[in-house]
């Protein structure tokens, strides 16, 4: 993330806010509904500091967005305790969003992270990765999708399901037949596990 809440001067500050303050209102003239911002890599919440301004500088944002029908919801690579203790801290108006295959990069228990984030779980990236390495094809990483998929039908998730895949470019095959094996291989688990999902949407990583 490039426009930084935390760990910058008071003037890039401002002008930060107020490009996410331009989102927000973007956002809500084409109808979307949820506006996502990321806490990952080099944009990774590593101190209590971080959290501490991330706190202060979202909160003031609440309002606006709510104004703008848009939910703010946030990508994190904390542990899921740390994740609710930080989301807690906004009630119901911001939410969270989860990614598969950041999960199982880090290594985290899938069930314990969607069981603990379920209150707050706005949309779901679908993603593989390797643990301890980067976006592969679906099933040939570490994301255990037959738990992400079983767990989620468990909790009742009804949200979005974003598909992040990786690309096939060095196997000279055509992007629109990638997505279209993705989402195939995605609807399977869907019907596998009776998920009721409010949209499915395709992108590439």
């Amino acid at each position: 993330m490039q426009k930084m809440l935390f760990n910058v001067g008071e003037s890039d500050l401002k002008q930060n806010i107020t490009v996410l303050q331009k989102l927000i209102q973007q956002c809500s003239k084409l109808e979307t509904a949820i506006l996502e911002i990321p806490f990952v890599d080099s944009s990774s919440l590593k101190t209590q500091s971080n959290k501490d301004q991330i706190i202060a500088n979202l909160q003031q944002m609440v309002d606006f967005a709510n104004s703008q029908n848009v939910k703010i919801t946030l990508e994190t690579d904390l542990p899921p305790t740390d994740f609710k203790n930080l989301l807690e801290n906004f009630g119901s108006h911001i939410g969270a969003n989860y990614d598969t295959g950041n999960s199982a990069a880090l290594g985290y228990d899938v069930k314990e992270e969607l069981q603990t984030l379920k209150p707050w779980l706005a949309n779901i990236h679908i993603k593989d990765r390797l643990y301890g390495g980067n976006t592969v094809v679906f099933g040939s990483g570490n994301t255990d999708f037959d738990l992400v998929f079983s767990t989620l039908a468990k909790i009742n998730y009804n949200g979005q399901l974003i598909i992040q895949g990786a690309r096939e470019d060095q196997k000279m095959i055509d992007p629109q037949d990638t997505c279209k094996k993705y989402l195939e291989f995605v609807k399977n688990y869907v019907t596998k596990y009776n998920l009721v999902t409010s949209e499915h949407k395709v992108s590439k990583s």
